[in-house]
């Protein structure tokens, strides 16, 4: 098991991710996957409104599309939450050298319903902070960072948890600035970001290339243009789920680097870290008598 009972260095929290994903791939990516896929297919559902396009007036189609959207925006939320629930699940049984299988991690994740509702309630909070300037949303977004894997690891529930998480983050177990958790979370946060964004960027690239090709070839015949071709479509389709998958992994990541600092956090503020060096003494002196 990794050691978290000691103050970890910036360069460790962002390289021990690294490490436990090449050690324990075959017990993290499954669950990272399918909740990056589960949470993706919901917002291909409007895509799909494009290939059927002809079938429907100009009104009912905008219509429609506005109605899935947004339902499918709330359903990709909600699994988004599962899946970061059941990933912390299946990172708490590698680092206790006990893994669990996917269906284990979902059904964990599934099963304390208060659990599921509290970083729910706190990713809506994340998203009014959003539509209100943004910056808001991304300063409760770091603050309550360590709430999913408080949530699997302690029992506090609700506001109590949310407010525990926030008090963590704020907590500083050193004199500078840089052992300062939001500090670290802001960091690991904007890392991941970067990646996830390069990803998307590289997969959605050639797609957009060919659209615009596409509209403009046309524009140049003098045809109006009311959508993309059909196998452009397609195409646009299975990038958006290959976009999904590949989403794992930088979801992953800030999933691992958040669990290790709310670790370190509580053991350095509680005190845990003292206890643990106490036992392990003790059973050292034990054996050697």
């Amino acid at each position: 098991m990794i050691a978290v009972n000691r103050p970890l260095r910036i360069a460790e929290v962002l390289d021990l991710p690294l490490q436990l994903i090449r050690r324990h791939f075959r017990q993290l990516l499954p669950v990272a996957m399918i909740g990056s896929l589960a949470a993706t297919i919901p917002t291909m559902i409007p895509q799909l409104m494009l290939i059927r396009r002809n079938a429907l007036t100009n009104q009912e189609y905008l219509l429609v599309v506005q109605i899935m959207q947004f339902a499918m925006l709330a359903l990709s939320i909600l699994l988004t939450t599962l899946a970061m629930l059941a990933t912390v699940h299946a990172i708490r049984g590698v680092l206790e050298e006990n893994p669990i299988g996917v269906a284990e991690a979902y059904r964990r994740a599934i099963a304390p319903s208060a659990a599921y509702l509290t970083l729910l309630v706190a990713l809506m909070l994340v998203l009014v902070g959003c539509c209100l300037c943004c910056l808001p949303g991304v300063i409760i977004s770091i603050y309550i960072s360590l709430l999913a894997p408080l949530l699997v690891y302690e029992p506090p529930r609700g506001i109590n948890a949310i407010g525990r998480a926030m008090r963590l983050a704020h907590f500083n177990p050193g004199p500078e600035l840089a052992t300062r958790p939001i500090i670290r979370i802001a960091l690991l946060g904007l890392i991941a970001m970067l990646v996830s964004y390069a990803a998307t960027a590289l997969i959605t690239l050639p797609v957009s290339a060919a659209g615009g090709y596409f509209t403009f070839r046309k524009a140049l015949e003098g045809e109006i243009v009311s959508g993309m071709s059909w196998s452009l479509n397609i195409t646009n389709l299975i990038a958006t789920l290959f976009n999904g998958l590949v989403q794992s992994f930088p979801r992953l990541y800030a999933a691992l680097g958040m669990t290790l600092i709310f670790l370190n956090t509580r053991n350095l503020r509680e005190g845990k870290h003292l206890e643990s060096s106490l036992e392990t003494r003790i059973e050292q002196a034990q054996r050697d008598t």
